[in-house]
């Protein structure tokens, strides 16, 4: 189901004579691909190397990439692009809290094998319904726009675009709970997923939501969660504190600050965490009185122009196709 369920969402966006792509072999790869089409689209990937990983976060939020000119010695080729990227796995595909931080992880719940078909009817469906997907859509996109200019959050996370257009569409639609609040839940988990690869830093959490709060050196800290070591365990002090900076995002997110020290002391360097409890994510979303007046407005004109029998069917029926594209 992933792939078609992927393919149906490049035929919206991104119409290509192949939807779906095999993994890219280099970084390289990467960048061709995004140059040449509005939606990169991977099927089937098995892992993200390191480079893909550090790629995917580029053309998330727009980056470069220079190589040598085929050909020549000293010539140079340099592609600077923002695409936005779809790919499906069967196991958990990012382990970098940076890309992880600018992803929406969608998981499909196995079919029922008597409700299996063929994917022939399937896309036939689907080509069906796709005028009114689109036309969902731009209708949409076009309320976005007049509301989107009037809506202010009260702090913003790294995808702050994103997380602007997602309350924009909750003041539009009027959901509960909002998209924010959805997309930082998913964002959560994602982080929780990859905290739990390593042993050492979920153990340095424990020691954090026991007694409050740990501040002292890095070596320290090592020798206090040392006895609790399994097979997958960093080595030195030295990696814990590579391991903790790494997942700093992915801490933050799970209610645990962490603080480094930038300067050396006699004794190492000191590093202060903190079990600060998980922020909760409703109070973030706020919309002015600017946005909530041109949504009313909205609905009037509709409600004026069609009448209310006709606006009703309208307002649902874009609800629900909108909902479903969305997920």
């Amino acid at each position: 189901g992933k792939s078609t369920v992927q393919e149906m969402i490049r035929e919206v966006l991104d119409p290509n004579k192949v939807n779906l792509r095999a993994a890219p072999t280099t970084v390289e790869d990467v960048f061709v691909s995004a140059a040449n089409n509005h939606l990169v689209s991977y099927n089937n990937l098995s892992k993200i190397f390191p480079g893909m990983s550090d790629a995917l976060c580029s053309l998330s939020t727009g980056g470069g990439h220079a190589g040598r000119k085929l050909y020549t010695n000293t010539d140079e080729t340099a592609v600077d692009i923002q695409r936005p990227v779809c790919m499906n796995g069967i196991a958990c595909l990012a382990k970098q809290p940076d890309l992880i931080d600018r992803l929406i992880r969608i998981t499909l719940q196995p079919i029922d094998g008597n409700k299996n078909r063929a994917k022939k009817q399937v896309m036939e469906s689907f080509y069906e319904e796709l005028p009114r997907i689109l036309g969902s859509l731009l209708s949409c996109f076009s309320r976005i726009l007049q509301v989107l200019p009037d809506v202010e959050l009260d702090r913003l996370p790294r995808m702050a675009d994103f997380a602007k257009l997602c309350q924009a569409l909750t003041v539009v639609y009027r959901w509960q709970p909002g998209l924010l609040e959805t997309y930082y839940s998913n964002r959560s988990v994602s982080f929780e997923e990859t905290l739990e690869t390593s042993p050492a830093v979920m153990e340095v959490i424990k020691l954090v939501q026991r007694n409050g709060i740990f501040e002292g050196t890095i070596k320290t800290l090592f020798e206090e969660i040392k006895p609790f070591s399994t097979d997958n365990w960093v080595k030195t002090y030295r990696g814990l504190s590579e391991k903790l900076r790494m997942h700093t995002p992915a801490l933050k997110a799970v209610g645990i600050k962490v603080w480094f020290n930038p300067v050396r002391k006699k004794d190492g360097y000191y590093v202060r965490i903190e079990n600060a409890g998980k922020r909760s994510s409703s109070s973030s979303p706020r919309s002015s009185d600017k946005a909530g007046a041109k949504v009313q407005s909205l609905w009037n004109d509709e409600h004026d122009e069609h009448g209310e029998h006709h606006s009703e069917t309208v307002s649902g029926t874009t609800n629900n196709e909108i909902h479903e594209v969305t997920i």
